[in-house]
């Protein structure tokens, strides 16, 4: 599976909302970013509420974009470890 899923909102024949949906059903595990162009903020809202890892606009690629990929990669990392830490969790013991 890929690490990371890059878009634009607009595509010929499937919208970034529609390639959002089927990545969440089929692969939830797959962060996604979108990219959108102006005033199209209130679809990339629809797009983080619907699952996605972020978005970048379009007219600030140039500055954004590496850092948001390199963040939300950082991010799946750090919770694909906890997740493989927790799965080989034994005991837990907690006071308070």
């Amino acid at each position: 599976p890929p690490d990371l899923v890059l878009t634009d909102l607009q595509m010929p024949d499937m919208d970034g909302l529609a390639l959002l949906a089927a990545l969440r059903r089929d692969r939830p595990d797959v962060p996604v970013i979108l990219m959108t162009a102006a005033g199209s903020e209130e679809l990339a809202i629809q797009a983080l509420r619907l699952g996605a890892a972020s978005y970048v606009p379009k007219r600030s690629l140039a500055t954004d974009l590496i850092p948001t990929v390199r963040r939300v990669l950082s991010t799946v990392s750090e919770e694909r470890s906890q997740q493989s830490l927790r799965s080989r969790l034994v005991s837990r013991r907690e006071t308070y």
